[in-house]
């Protein structure tokens, strides 16, 4: 009975995951992959013309070299669209959880740990949110999964194969050329060369033949070389230098503004729940390498890839990922160094239980904190918070095409993609061609000064603008008498110059009819202030709270409260919902 119950918590874990990352596409980096893809396979190049998209100055010798994930991408969308990205998805997590059996089953691992295997990879698939969104970050993540299977696969032979060393390079020369992630699998190559030699000189029981230490260096110089082998050659580890080490300041400066490069004790990050799956994987690491160092040894390259790894968890919330991979590969590859006595407690049927018992309590924690998050928590699962302006888009495309549109950063890279060639947009999310602009732009949104706003838009004088309700620009041009409401839908609204003719009645997208509990709000906000009043509140009518999340509840209560008040002072409480 105890087996089939424990059956049952591991296939419920395994189909929390599949709903976890079944989430729709929450990060708008998407996009403007796409639209390179689609440059190189019209243009037949496979370096893009950063200038062509906004009608703002674009800096075009800005080297951003992804090609391989963007035609990847970008062929899999003409395909199969949003499921053909979906699939791709499932199946780089399908090749993670297919590795890690792989090293598993080279491994002389003591059965009993199982358990353990199966919490470590649960909670690390469930912490992998950063390197698992559809943009290429996603290839990092697994080309960082194949890195490390390959390393710990060659650790764990006897005798070792040298034709997995010379798999390095091979895998790092498509690499360079996907993602500026890169880096970190050099950096993870200097770790285990630097602990190997410290396991060498230690003597430790499970250090590399000199042999193997030699082809390693070796090997690591050749995969150091691949990243002049890309459409750019010496201009992109050029560029890398000049603007991690000459220009440092001014990138962290526009980096330090955004909540992915935030650490994870960062207030918003907290539904994310990095800190409790840091405390957990780091006290299971912290007892197998106990363990295993007591049998063999302590092995220098593992505890400095984990330890210079946790830092950079800690530090960087797009970053934490790279931890999980090395967290979980590592872990595995201890375990084999770790030979229970006989007369042990965890040998003992008392002990079994209790470890099967503490790893199954650990992931029903998981799985049932996930499972809750998928249906109620507002930006995680099926509670999306931004979605891209497709209706929005559309209606610019078809009744204003040629115009000079303005745009919050929000909407910017959907609209790069959907808008171009018939009309350029202001900016998006593309760090590297706007410079200043970038910076004049964060204060315009932020400003709570309507003289900084007024000046920003006249300077950048546009034919129309089109703001998500990520922020209160929609009420600042609602209230401009140099601008007037033309069409709003679910994720964005579209305000035109006044001194372009135009009906004055404005258009509404069918699409808010069919918005979840968090989107439904902010568009039944701004509809009630662009007078509205039907649509509002059919929207606030249409707020289905989830029946266990008392949030839900309380919010719905009090918007439906709100929303009776400010009917009811403006004389419209006729109108109020019953």
């Amino acid at each position: 009975m105890a087996r089939y119950l424990y059956v049952i918590i591991i296939l419920a874990s395994f189909i929390t995951v599949i709903m976890r990352y079944a989430e729709p596409l929450n990060d708008g980096d998407l996009w403007f992959h796409l639209a390179y893809g689609r440059y190189f396979v019209e243009n037949l190049t496979l370096i893009p013309d950063h200038s062509i998209f906004s009608w703002t100055p674009g800096d075009t010798p800005w080297v951003y070299c992804a090609w391989i994930p963007e035609l990847v991408l970008y062929f899999i969308y003409e395909i199969g669209g949003m499921s053909g990205l979906m699939v791709l998805r499932y199946l780089i997590i399908a090749l993670f959880i297919l590795m890690v059996f792989l090293l598993y089953r080279t491994m002389q691992n003591d059965r009993d740990f199982m358990p353990v295997i199966v919490l470590i990879l649960v909670s690390g698939l469930l912490m992998a949110k950063a390197g698992l969104r559809l943009k290429a970050d996603i290839f990092s993540f697994l080309f960082m999964s194949l890195l490390s299977w390959l390393w710990f696969s060659f650790k764990s032979r006897h005798p070792r194969d040298m034709r997995i060393l010379y798999a390095f390079p091979v895998l790092f020369l498509f690499w360079v050329n996907t993602h500026v992630g890169f880096i970190f699998g050099f950096i993870f190559l200097a770790l285990v060369f630097t602990g190997e030699i410290i396991n060498f000189l230690a003597g430790s029981a499970g250090r590399l033949d000199w042999r193997s230490i030699k082809t390693l260096f070796l090997v690591n110089v050749l995969s150091g070389l691949t990243v002049f082998i890309t459409p750019y050659g010496w201009r992109y580890p050029a560029q890398i230098l000049e603007q991690q080490v000459f220009k440092s300041a001014e990138f962290h400066s526009y980096i330090s503004v955004l909540m992915e490069f935030q650490s994870i004790f960062y207030p918003d990050a907290a539904p994310l729940h990095f800190i409790d799956y840091l405390v957990v994987s780091a006290g299971i690491f912290a007892v197998i390498f106990i363990l295993a160092a007591r049998g063999r040894g302590t092995d220098w390259g593992v505890l400095f890839l984990n330890a210079f790894f946790a830092v950079l968890y800690v530090k960087y919330l797009r970053l934490t990922y790279y931890l999980v991979i090395v967290f979980v590969f590592s872990s595995i590859y201890l375990m084999n160094g770790v030979s229970l006595p006989e007369g042990s407690f965890l040998k003992r049927k008392r002990g079994k239980l209790a470890l099967t018992g503490a790893a199954a309590l650990l992931m029903i924690f998981f799985t049932a904190r996930a499972q809750m998050e998928v249906f109620y928590s507002p930006g995680i699962g099926l509670n999306v918070l931004h979605e891209p302006p497709v209706h929005e888009a559309e209606y610019i495309k078809t009744t204003f095409p040629g115009l000079r549109v303005g745009n919050d950063y929000e909407s910017g890279t959907y609209l790069l993609w959907s808008l171009w060639p018939d009309n350029k947009i202001l900016i998006d999310a593309r760090q590297g061609p706007y410079g200043p602009l970038n910076h004049e732009h964060g204060k315009f949104e932020d400003a709570r000064d309507r003289g900084i706003r007024d000046s920003f838009v006249h300077k950048y004088s546009c034919d129309l603008w089109i703001v998500t309700y990520n922020t209160d620009l929609p009420y600042y041009f609602l209230k401009s008498p140099d601008w007037r409401l033309v069409y709003y839908g679910s994720a964005a609204c579209v305000f035109l110059s006044r001194h372009i003719d135009h009906p004055g009645v404005h258009g509404v997208s069918d699409a808010i009819g069919a918005l979840n509990f968090y989107q439904a709000l902010p568009v039944a906000h701004f509809a009630y202030s662009a007078g509205d009043l039907q649509v509002a509140k059919k929207l606030f009518l249409s707020l289905k709270p989830v029946p266990f999340s008392v949030d839900q509840r309380k919010t719905a209560l009090e918007e439906m409260t709100g929303l009776g008040d400010a009917l009811y002072i403006r004389n419209h409480y006729h109108s109020c919902p019953k």
